[in-house]
């Protein structure tokens, strides 16, 4: 590592600490004093240089981008630094909205990202121009069932739509008329929404738009943001896992001292060290296609994705019952290792689209 991501690792690593099961079941599933300190630190506004590098304040790589999600991950922190973060300041920067980002990036506002789909089939929510006063055109969005992660503790939406079979985005205001939210607590405690649009008026100033190949190098990024996330929480899992066999004793030594939880340690950490490599080599090389074909990037998601849940199964069973309780780091690994398995998957087959069905 450079001298920067040293400076990040650091920074990242006096910041975390473990995971505070009380703040993760409040009302909003945030605590704002602690966001608070996370926007201070400046690690918010920094990613927009990857979008476009006339938007950044200063000059970052995908490498510097994993090192913080590692760190994060591998702290288990509770703060929901992609889905109030990462997802919508880079949609947003894509978009260059400046006004727009310089709000999310100071913390005056809360911004979520919505998922693609609307439940039961519901299909994309759709955009639609209606005609307007003073020859001035407004916007409708409907949709039922949108789930937003980090929803619960956003003032302002940002909704993915099909306009004219071609994907956009929208800002909508969670007091907007005609936006009906109902929580959704996921596994990890964190609270999202799910989100009803009837009939919702969005002005011009509202619309993100944002062109193809952008399109495919932000959800590149927020793939890998995701998938660095991942790598941290478990090889935080597995140092726990190994300290705890080496501690724990039965027959008289430590459990570590046998040949099958070697050899099942020994496994973890070979995949760990592929998964590893894998991210390094991406981030190296950002005109690698995996930083800048959605599809690819969301393959290497699903991979490391499948990766971390067998190894955090693991941890649960060497730690035992106890693994999966409040009061051990594993448990809350475990939960948002099965949140982030899902998170935002949708947008790899159906955003990578210019046009198609809205139907699942």
């Amino acid at each position: 590592m450079n001298e920067q991501q040293q400076m990040f690792k650091s920074t990242i690593e006096k910041f975390v600490e473990p995971a505070d099961a009380a703040a993760l079941k409040s009302s909003d599933g945030i605590d704002i004093q602690r966001w608070g300190e996370l926007v201070d630190l400046g690690l918010l506004t920094c990613w927009t240089g990857l979008v476009s590098p006339d938007l950044g304040e200063m000059a970052v790589s995908p490498r510097d981008l994993m090192v913080v999600s590692e760190a994060l991950g591998y702290g288990i922190s509770p703060e929901p630094w992609l889905e109030n973060g990462i997802a919508p300041l880079l949609i947003v920067a894509a978009a260059e909205k400046r006004g727009l980002m310089d709000d999310l990036a100071s913390g005056k506002h809360m911004f979520a990202l919505g998922s693609l789909y609307g439940e039961k089939g519901a299909g994309v929510p759709v955009l639609s121009r209606i005609a307007g006063k003073g020859g001035d055109d407004t916007y409708q969005l409907d949709g039922d069932g949108v789930l937003i992660a980090g929803g619960g503790a956003a003032s302002r939406f940002i909704i993915p739509a099909r306009f004219d079979g071609d994907p956009t985005f929208c800002i909508i205001l969670s007091d907007d008329q005609g936006v009906t939210v109902r929580p959704y607590r996921l596994a990890d405690g964190k609270l999202a929404v799910k989100a009803d649009f009837q009939s919702v008026r969005i002005d011009e100033g509202s619309l993100l738009g944002v062109d193809g190949d952008r399109l495919d190098r932000v959800i590149s990024l927020l793939y890998f943001s995701i998938t660095a996330n991942l790598l941290g929480i478990t090889r935080r899992l597995y140092d726990e896992s190994v300290a705890y066999c080496r501690q724990r004793e039965q027959f008289g030594q430590p459990i570590a001292q046998f040949q099958a939880i070697r050899h099942r340690l020994v496994d973890c950490h070979v995949e760990l060290e592929l998964i590893r490599g894998l991210l390094i080599r991406m981030s190296i090389n950002e005109n690698d296609a995996f930083m800048t074909t959605i599809e690819k990037a969301w393959q290497v998601k699903s991979y490391v994705s499948t990766v971390a849940r067998r190894i955090a199964q693991e941890a649960v069973q060497l730690h035992g019952a106890i693994g999966i309780t409040d009061e051990l780091i594993i448990g809350h690994g475990l939960k948002r290792i099965l949140v982030l398995d899902r998170l935002y998957e949708e947008f790899s087959p159906e955003m990578g689209k210019r046009s198609g069905s809205t139907e699942r």
